[in-house]
């Protein structure tokens, strides 16, 4: 469904997913809805439902190719040899308001907790943009529940690279994705990095056993490095 909405649109392999935003944002100006729920009695081309109850949470970042996290995607499906005629993605630029997205992100975290499955897309997979995205590592909070099972996937193209760095210097490829800090997060809204680093830094902050503060986003840092490790053991190297 998405990549027939991304042809019928025009948008090609170098869109960016805020361009699709941008363009979803004019599709839903008058009644407010989702793509989801204007979508929700479609088929596809090739005759399945457009909108089903989500099986994978896919966490990207918008400033990368809409195409290239598709393709990441599809890959993850593949790989993992999850049935594509029942997988359905939760996709933010899809299945939130628009419109009203300030009402319905405190949600997200329960959408993780419900779905379950929470894959998070490298692109490109040495510098990956999600790690440096406000937005993102809001997501991240809530995957790392442990009812949750988190995932990474990475476009096509770069899989036979990201497999080959793995073999040749696990160690490095490990350093490499665990160097980010929430402290330097990126975002577009300067409001909402205030709001997203102050909830991590409620959730993770504790006194230990001394009575001494212990840094909610030090705290973060620590317990996603620590899930990007565990993510990247159990990473598929099938070609």
């Amino acid at each position: 469904f998405m990549r027939e909405f991304a042809a019928r649109h025009g948008f090609d392999a170098q869109a960016r997913s805020f361009e699709v935003r941008e363009l979803v944002l004019e599709l839903t100006t008058a009644l407010h809805l989702s793509i989801a729920e204007q979508a929700c009695e479609d088929t596809t081309a090739d005759g399945y439902h457009a909108v089903g109850f989500a099986t994978l949470f896919v966490s990207h970042a918008h400033a990368c190719s809409f195409s290239k996290m598709l393709d990441a995607t599809e890959a993850y499906l593949d790989l993992h040899a999850l049935d594509k005629k029942r997988a359905f993605v939760w996709l933010d630029i899809f299945v939130i308001r628009q419109h009203l997205v300030e009402y319905e992100t405190p949600y997200i975290g329960r959408v993780e907790l419900t779905i379950g499955h929470v894959v998070m897309v490298l692109d490109p997979w040495d510098k990956p943009v999600c790690l440096t995205r406000v937005w993102c590592l809001f997501e991240l909070v809530h995957s790392l529940d442990p009812q949750v099972i988190f995932d990474l996937t990475v476009p096509p193209e770069e899989r036979a690279r990201f497999i080959g760095e793995l073999q040749r210097d696990k160690a490095g490829v490990e350093e490499l994705l665990t160097a980010f800090d929430a402290r330097n997060a990126q975002v577009t809204v300067e409001a909402d990095r205030d709001v997203i680093i102050s909830m991590i830094n409620h959730k993770f902050a504790y006194r230990d056993h001394l009575g001494i503060y212990v840094d909610g986003l030090e705290v973060f840092n620590d317990v996603t490095r620590s899930a990007i490790r565990m993510a990247l053991a159990a990473f598929s190297w099938n070609m």
